[in-house]
């Protein structure tokens, strides 16, 4: 066809269907909306990445091992968050492909910097303490988060081995008392070789992780270690 003859056909059809050139205005509304796309996607993705964080630091990887072994380590894998990191590193990417500039950039460059602004953002929320606080707030009030991201701290509760998780609830001068997240209260004794690694005394409230030793006593235990209830407390 004659270059000439195509552009006359061209003409020809926008005006046969009232064609209009659209304002400049929604392509700066289009690409505006496709960049903020991507900066949210990228923030929730930092999330996810604190999510990952929390998960790795509080998991007791040495007890895990010794315990369960691989099955212990796939169980204490965030498999739930890592599949939520990598959904919204997918979004950002196709995000960043639809604005005017980004089909210029290769994937692999992208899908770094993507890594990189994500594990950044992540580090910072980590280190705000509220991915703490938001963990916490959902083990406490949604049952499908409980069963897709178990507590770290409940792989540590085993108490045929003399392994507890639970609230100081009473001391006194040869002990205290730590009662459970289902109210089951152990009366947990200090010996000469217990060892604290959280500071003493005790208080009332304070959230601990245990190894324990039985005694005659069935509800009396010898404490041979504390441990903070969560690595990094919110």
């Amino acid at each position: 066809m004659n270059p000439s003859d195509f552009s006359q056909d061209i003409l020809a059809k926008i005006e046969e269907q009232h064609l209009e050139p659209r304002p400049r205005w929604q392509f700066f509304v289009v690409r505006s909306l496709w960049w903020l796309m991507a900066i949210v996607t990228t923030t929730l993705g930092g999330i996810a990445f604190a999510s990952v964080l929390f998960f790795l630091r509080e998991q007791e990887w040495g007890w895990v091992i010794r315990q369960s072994g691989a099955f212990g380590v796939l169980r204490a894998i965030p498999l739930l968050w890592l599949l939520v990191f990598a959904l919204f590193a997918l979004l950002t990417v196709y995000d960043v492909r639809a604005t005017r500039r980004g089909y210029r950039y290769q994937t692999g460059v992208i899908v770094g910097v993507i890594l990189l602004a994500s594990g950044v953002l992540g580090g910072v929320v980590y280190a705000s303490g509220f991915e703490a606080y938001s963990h916490d707030f959902l083990q406490a009030r949604v049952a499908t988060y409980r069963v897709l991201a178990p507590d770290p701290a409940l792989l540590w509760q085993a108490p045929q081995q003399g392994r507890f998780i639970g609230v100081v609830s009473a001391t006194s001068s040869e002990g205290f008392v730590l009662r459970d997240q289902v109210g089951d209260a152990r009366a947990i004794v200090l010996t000469s070789s217990s060892r604290w690694l959280v500071p003493q005394p005790a208080d009332i409230g304070l959230p601990l992780k245990v190894v324990c030793e039985s005694t005659a006593a069935t509800t009396t235990w010898n404490l041979l270690e504390a441990r903070p209830l969560r690595a990094r407390a919110p």
